[in-house]
């Protein structure tokens, strides 16, 4: 009996060709394909008991070279085991070279195949070498030096002098010591440690199992999109257009469904927690359709998010899972998603997306069907085809950032009604999100102690400052300061309050005392009441003061003419549209020109100091 029909009835389950390892052919080289198929061909013929003459007539073989074939592939390799599928690869190696002569030298040359590996075997002082300076550069270690190939090669010869190895032998009879055995050897070496190290930290870290119901677990994440908008700003009665920076897009996905949740265009590159509750309250709040006013550009029947089903009762989130990210850390988030929807915040181990899969999977969506369809901003290197043209980058992008945006809709809400396989068993993701939130259990939180009425609210504990002079009291907040009758009326041993404000507008907030009586509203000084503005551009306007480019006597003003006179650099260009946006959240029109009040304010004391000096120089003339 042959070696491969006594394999065989040893295990017979593999008759079944399904059995034997898979190997992806298009991972091999182009010249070995052809081969691969014909020889995995006759396996099947043979498993499936056709006699060895007709196959061998069908694939022009003999008979013996099938026989021999079958035999290469149950035939034990170092580990004992048998090669199978990979045996059916043309001009593979299974088993390790081993030499079996003494090394070459001078008088008796033998042939150099597997003397590098003798040598290592004679001289395990070579291996230990090898084996220490990859460790310690996989470490880290701050003794440890780069890992330079010509550096190992000199502590390579060296080992060989420390060994009074005789110089008539193998590798001082080749041209360069070994070198090239070495250099692979090395990165081998390498390579199995980095894949060794990436499997452990699987295992230490396995990715987690789909939840059966949905928001069960909600994975949310930020990216840079590579895309540079246009924005046509109208200064002037001119239209001037301006090329924006990349633009950061948040999204929220629903990892039992796979259902996209929500999503939020942020207009900068470093979004913060303001973002992250904006993106929450879409999720949770009933999503309005854009108005598409590019042409062609249309919703598919039944696309939207989940917040706005008919049918449906109030969202509520039972786990978060985030990064390590500090905007995630805020105490907004924690007020908005553990107080207010008694929800869980998972953070997951740094440098670990795997555990996020979903919403890994989410952007490379969104880059393969809308973002990466137009040239990329940077590329991966200065040739890279996906970058975007030298003479283009000069000039602003064809597509407006309204048309991405809308076009970004059109695609994530498209994705929510895609019939998909796997756990969706072919329905999408919309249809089995509304099946499970109707019929199966689903966490609720209470109309009174439920989700609030405005996400963005924040409440932080503030200290009470007191003029000396004048002993006014008031509060002091992001450099700013703000006044309240009511405060003197405090006990002098309370020395805090509670300031409750909108972290969208904080121009004013509500004040209340330690044991939650309230005492008023606290108004912020008059240079800072001019436009409705956040927390982070208030942080903004104090970095540009205390550098010097803008006054702090006017500035809200002062911020959009700085802007407006870097409009030409893509990152203010996109900071003047959100400022802008912010600027007009209340729906007043934006307007640079100085109130009446100041205007009179200002002239008369102007008036004031041109007339004392008048007068100081003309001092014989009557008065």
């Amino acid at each position: 009996m042959s070696r491969w029909r006594h394999a065989l009835a040893l295990a017979p389950h593999y008759y079944d060709y399904n059995n034997w390892p898979l190997v992806e052919v298009d991972a091999l080289p182009v010249s070995v394909r052809s081969t691969f198929l014909r020889n995995q061909q006759v396996a099947c013929c043979v498993l499936n008991g056709d006699a060895l003459n007709h196959v061998a007539e069908r694939v022009a073989l003999s008979p013996g070279r099938i026989t021999q074939l079958l035999n290469r592939c149950f035939t034990e390799d170092h580990d004992g085991q048998w090669p199978l599928t990979k045996a059916l690869i043309p001009h593979q190696h299974l088993k390790a070279n081993e030499r079996l002569i003494a090394l070459p030298s001078v008088l008796k040359p033998s042939g150099e195949k597997g003397a590098f590996q003798a040598l290592l075997s004679e001289l395990p002082s070579i291996e230990v070498m090898i084996d220490e300076a990859i460790a310690a550069h996989l470490k880290k270690a701050r003794y440890a030096p780069t890992l330079l190939l010509h550096s190992i090669f000199g502590m390579y010869k060296q080992c060989l002098v420390d060994a009074h190895w005789p110089h008539d032998r193998y590798p001082y009879t080749t041209n360069k010591y070994g070198y090239e055995s070495l250099r692979r050897h090395i990165h081998k070496k390498l390579a199995n440690a980095l894949q060794a190290r990436e499997r452990t930290a699987r295992m230490k870290f396995p990715a987690s199992q789909p939840p059966l119901q949905v928001m069960d677990r909600v994975e949310i994440d930020e990216q840079v999109i590579d895309f540079q908008g246009r924005l046509t700003l109208c200064l002037n009665d001119e239209l001037i257009p301006l090329r924006l920076a990349r633009a950061t897009l948040l999204i929220a996905v629903d990892v039992a469904s796979s259902c996209y949740l929500g999503y939020h265009l942020s207009l900068t590159d470093h979004p913060s927690a303001l973002d992250l509750q904006t993106l929450l309250d879409n999720c949770l709040q009933s999503w309005q359709p854009m108005t598409l006013t590019s042409p062609l550009f249309t919703y598919d029947p039944g696309a939207t998010f989940p917040s706005s089903l008919p049918d449906l009762s109030p969202l509520v989130f039972e786990r978060i899972a985030l990064d390590n990210a500090w905007m995630h850390h805020a105490k907004a988030i924690e007020q908005l998603v553990v107080v207010d929807q008694g929800a869980t915040l998972e953070f997951g181990h740094p440098k670990h997306p795997v555990a996020r899969s979903e919403v890994e999977r989410a952007f490379d969506y969104i880059n393969r069907h809308h973002s990466h369809k137009l040239p990329s901003t940077t590329g991966s290197h200065p040739r890279d085809p996906k970058r975007e043209d030298a003479k283009n980058r000069t000039k602003p992008p064809a597509i407006s950032l309204q048309t991405f945006e809308e076009a970004l809709s059109i695609v994530l809400t498209q994705h929510n009604v895609l019939s998909k396989g796997g756990r969706n068993a072919g329905s999408s993701p919309l249809t089995l999100f509304a099946h499970q939130w109707q019929h199966h259990w689903h966490p609720s939180v209470s109309e009174d102690i439920g989700v609030p009425r405005n996400p963005f609210r924040l409440r932080l504990r503030l200290p009470i400052k007191r003029n000396r002079d004048s002993g006014q009291c008031y509060l002091y907040f992001e450099r700013v300061h703000y006044y309240l009758g009511d405060l003197a009326r405090l006990a002098p041993s309370e020395t805090h309050v509670y300031a409750n404000m909108d972290a969208r507008d904080i121009r004013k907030f509500e004040v209340d005392t330690e044991m939650g009586r309230p005492i008023g509203v606290a108004t912020c000084s008059r240079s800072w009441q001019r436009f409705p503005h956040s927390i982070t551009i208030r942080k903004y306007i104090n970095k540009l003061i205390r550098h010097d480019k803008i006054q702090a006597r006017d500035p809200l003003a002062g911020l959009l003419h700085y802007l407006l006179k870097h409009k030409q650099e893509p990152k203010h260009a996109l900071r003047l549209l959100h400022v802008a946006t912010t600027f007009q959240s209340n729906g007043d029109a934006l307007d640079l020109n100085q109130p009446e009040r100041v205007k009179a304010k200002r002239q008369a004391k102007a008036n004031a100091t041109w007339s004392s000096q008048t007068a100081f120089s003309h001092p014989g003339e009557p008065s």
